[in-house]
């Protein structure tokens, strides 16, 4: 949460008297624009052959049959949840000698008392009790349990505790995060090297609960061990009916059913489970790609979370399948042990989550002559995977949910593309076709004169005379609320400041968690009750005042509108001196206030009143923490109010086995809406889009989002690692959007001149516009002691201000048509001949310098012969060379990069 600091200052700063400084330069102002993707055309076709129960009986792309595997292919479901119990005595009802262990259970030493009790029991007679006086780890009850390998298990239990320390808020917590002490521990050793999984019972006092946690065994478990104990804590807590069940079926069942044709139009019907379940799918045959809509429902008045997969079962052994634009991998043949699977480096939501998204909303086979790709839409996001598995196929893989208390009523919806591109260009021609497939989801709809760098309320009196220098582009205010739930406003002077300068001004939000003040950072964390009673009075308050009134207004939608867990309980997390309440933003038909209401009418409706006072028009929108949603966004929302709320389907829990509204779902719901408000009043929609790549379900929302933010440097949100699969992410969702990153940082002068440097330089490559601040000095921008608008800082800025908009207005483009000689020297373009500009960038990420031949398709960049061509490098202003062959098709420049660094090739052709 980017302004968290910032607030605190800007409660202190707004006393200061502060000059507006007149704008004299005349008003430009920024256009509001609706740029589609340019279409290429179609260059390859396909074909997909189905047969009269849905099985997938061939592929053709341009003449070429695809070999295929001897499978069905086409539709299968799994359900998930409802296997069997496979512990022991789980009840603890079983003490056959009467010793007070029950049997098949083993007690070991430690710490306070561990026992069989029947003071207190879920069901049954008997409950195991724990206790420890003081904080540290009690005694433990333990049991092992047989398991098969590789395979998703839930884990549950009832727990019920009584004076249970430190209190822990109900919140989704990263393993770093205190957790409650009160703990079901499963434990497997894979590989040498012990894991561990926990579902936690509530601290404090509360009655009976069920907890849950999700595992999956390692290639080499064939045992687990199951353990009760409070760790790290102090109390009593007591354990019932636990189980360790599967969390899917057995196998998956082929859906088949009886198909229609039409003029092009295939039509699907199928049954399983007996009837209970349904699959509806309408298969639209283009040129080169197949559409697929699909729905389906169950009969069952129960819930019902299950899997559904397509199947194109290609033989693609020697093919290859790209993690991204820079990274292949060759499928080779499985070993004899086990299933070869290749997948999209697909991650968790967080890092506690077993269920997993792919990185791209698409992915693709491809060899020399063809390629085959699944596509799903980002307007309609859905929980999914696609991955290649020796032996069954390219294989696209939804997780889905149906209950009658949904908003759609039992049945989900899914959509997806079958699609090829040019295989010369495998993954970058894939990306390509994918914008022109969904071209709404990559609307360019700022003004490229205008786009620059993010800051947030920079010191006007120190860049006054150099804003052009640091290539100023997206300036963030705070004009509503902000994350510290402070009612103040700071950034009015900056509205007409940026009007008459061509800078886009946009107004901050936090939308995703209601912060109830709970006093100091200092004080300690009241249990549940306590802050349930906190938030009931803040609904119930009598206001004095405009902040009074926003506090109760959004106290009154948190008590609807916040995510709950199974047994009820609100989401909520400690945040510094606030509880943070996670937030389900569906509208509430018909009622007075719920979330998305109160966020409206707090932040949004505040921020344009606030900027209509000031003379200026305020441009933009600005969501924080949109892809930042390992919390949030990752819990599993069980109360179904707000299911039958939400016009997103359903998912299900992988702790669980339950069905679920997921909150990352929920989230693209209200981007959307808010997108929709925004470009309805011609203003735009920025946010921070943070999503780290291993993170991911980091794409829900960028097909609403105009301009992209990314906190801090691009090596800093590499955890490590190379930069270049992050960045190369973030351009991939962005397209010809806007980037920029906003890095504390350079904002504190914690980089020397050559660090910045080599800082521009990274952010050049991708095009990305590098931004930068100093959070405890900028709100309102009359901090004092900003180090990055030193005059040297701008002057080096400055080099590299016009070249970062000339990327920008010439647009990134995935398919570069150009290749270098040394696989270490990597290659983007930007812009094209028709757009008479064309360049190319050059990046050197090893630690030597290298010499390379740029090696540019000119026929498939200008679709003709080339008589000349001139080239400059723009970093050095070096004239490079160009040699052309004979026939014009192709040119090469040759250049040295030194290491870390990046140079501009600018083509200029003549035909």
């Amino acid at each position: 949460m980017v302004l968290a600091t910032a607030v605190v200052v800007a409660g202190v700063a707004t006393v200061v008297t502060v000059v507006q400084p007149e704008p004299t330069p005349p008003s430009r102002g920024c256009s509001f624009r609706n740029e589609l993707p340019r279409p290429q055309g179609i260059q390859h076709r396909m074909k997909l052959q189905l047969g009269d129960r849905g099985s997938v009986t061939g592929i053709t792309v341009g003449k070429r049959p695809i070999r295929m595997l001897p499978k069905a292919g086409g539709f299968t479901v799994r359900l998930a949840g409802g296997g069997r119990n496979v512990l022991s005595n789980p009840d603890f009802e079983l003490d056959r000698d009467r010793d007070r262990i029950p049997d098949g259970w083993l007690f070991a030493p430690g710490l306070g008392r561990r026992e069989l009790t029947d003071v207190a029991a879920h069901s049954g007679r008997r409950s195991m009790m724990v206790s420890i006086p003081a904080e540290g780890t009690s005694a433990a009850f333990s049991t092992t349990v047989r398991v098969d390998p590789q395979t998703h298990y839930v884990v549950s239990g009832w727990f019920r505790s009584m004076n249970v320390q430190p209190t822990i808020p109900p919140a989704v917590r990263e393993p770093w995060h205190r957790k409650s002490p009160v703990r079901l521990e499963v434990v497997q050793v894979s590989n040498g090297r012990p894991l561990v999984a926990s579902a936690h019972g509530y601290t404090d006092t509360a009655e009976w609960n069920r907890q849950f946690v999700g595992f999956k065994t390692g290639p080499d478990v064939r045992q687990v061990r199951v353990r009760g104990l409070i760790q790290q804590g102090s109390g009593t807590a007591w354990f019932d009916d636990l189980s360790v069940r599967k969390l899917f079926g057995e196998g998956t069942v082929p859906v088949g059913g009886k198909l229609e044709r039409s003029e092009g139009v295939v039509t699907q019907h199928g049954e399983v489970e007996q009837g209970s379940l349904s699959l509806d799918a309408t298969f639209r045959q283009h040129p080169d790609h197949v559409r697929v809509e699909g729905t389906v429902g169950t009969s069952s008045r129960r819930d019902v979370g299950l899997q559904v997969t397509y199947t194109l079962p290609i033989n693609a052994l020697g093919w290859q399948w790209a993690d991204d634009a820079r990274r292949t991998r060759v499928i080779a043949r499985a070993d004899t042990r086990r299933t070869r699977v290749i997948q999209e480096g697909y991650r968790s939501l967080s890092s506690s989550s077993l269920q997993r998204t792919s990185t791209y909303p698409f992915g693709a086979v491809f060899d020399r002559d063809s390629a085959v790709a699944f596509g799903v839409p980002l307007h309609k996001p859905r929980i999914f995977r696609i991955e290649y598995v020796q032996g069954e196929g390219l294989r696209l893989t939804f997780d889905l949910g149906l209950s009658r208390k949904a908003g759609p009523g039992p049945r989900a919806d899914f959509s997806f593309v079958i699609f090829t591109a040019d295989p010369a260009w495998g993954f970058r021609a894939v990306t390509q076709r994918y914008y022109e497939l969904f071209p709404r989801s990559f609307v360019r709809r700022t003004d490229p004169g205008c786009e620059g760098a993010w800051f947030v309320a920079p010191p006007l009196e120190d860049i006054e005379r150099s804003y052009r220098d640091f290539g100023l582009g997206l300036n963030m205010v705070a004009l509503g609320k902000a994350s510290s739930q402070s009612y103040s406003t700071w950034g009015t002077r900056y509205v007409r400041w940026d009007d008459h300068r061509g800078i886009y001004t946009s107004a901050y939000g936090h939308h995703w968690a209601f912060y109830l003040p709970i006093g100091t950072s200092e004080s300690p964390t009241p249990s549940y009750d306590q802050a349930t009673a906190r938030l009931r009075a803040a609904a119930h308050g009598s206001p004095r005042d405009a902040a009074g009134a926003r506090l109760r207004d959004e106290a009154r939608a948190a008590l609807h509108s916040t995510a709950r867990d199974f047994n009820g309980r609100r989401y909520y997390e400690r945040y510094r001196n606030f509880l943070a309440h996670y937030q389900i933003l569906t509208p509430r038909p018909g009622a007075a206030l719920d979330w998305s209401t109160a966020v409206r009418r707090h932040q949004v409706e505040r921020a344009l009143r606030t900027a209509a006072t000031t003379g200026g028009r305020l441009d933009g929108l600005h969501l924080d923490s949109t892809s930042g949603m390992r919390r949030w966004g990752e819990a599993d929302d069980y109360d179904r109010r707000h299911w039958g709320e939400a016009t997103v389907p359903l998912t299900f829990s992988y702790d669980s086995g339950l069905v679920t509204l997921r909150g990352v779902l929920a989230l693209h719901e209200h981007i959307d809406d808010m997108a929709d408000y925004a470009h309805s009043k011609r203003m735009i929609l920025s946010a921070n889009f943070n999503a780290d790549v291993w993170r991911t379900a980091g794409f829900i929302g960028a097909d609403n989002i105009d301009y992209f933010g990314i906190e801090q440097g691009l090596q800093a949100r590499a955890n490590g690692g190379s930069a270049d699969p992050f960045a190369m992410w973030k351009r991939t969702l962005a397209y010809q959007r806007p980037i920029s990153t906003l890095d504390a940082r350079v904002g504190k002068g914690a980089l020397s001149l050559a660090a910045l440097e080599r800082q521009l330089q990274q952010n050049l490559f991708y095009g990305i516009f590098a931004g930068a601040w100093d959070p405890k000095v900028e709100a309102e921008g009359t901090g004092t002691g900003t180090k990055w608008t030193d005059d040297r800082f701008a002057e080096t800025w400055a080099r590299y201000t016009p070249l970062f908009k000339e990327l920008a207005r010439a647009g990134w483009e995935p398919v570069t048509h150009a290749r270098t000689s040394d696989p270490a020297v990597w290659v983007e373009r930007f812009g094209s001949p028709s757009r008479r500009l064309l360049m190319f960038t050059i990046r050197n990420e090893t630690t030597s310098r290298r010499p390379y031949r740029l090696t540019i398709d000119l026929q498939a960049l200008r679709r003709g012969p080339v008589r000349g061509a001139s080239a400059r490098e723009r970093v050095t202003d070096a004239v490079l060379s160009v040699s052309i062959d004979r026939g014009g098709a192709r040119g090469v420049v040759s250049d040295v990069v030194p290491p870390g660094a990046t140079r501009v090739v600018a083509l200029d052709l003549t035909g």
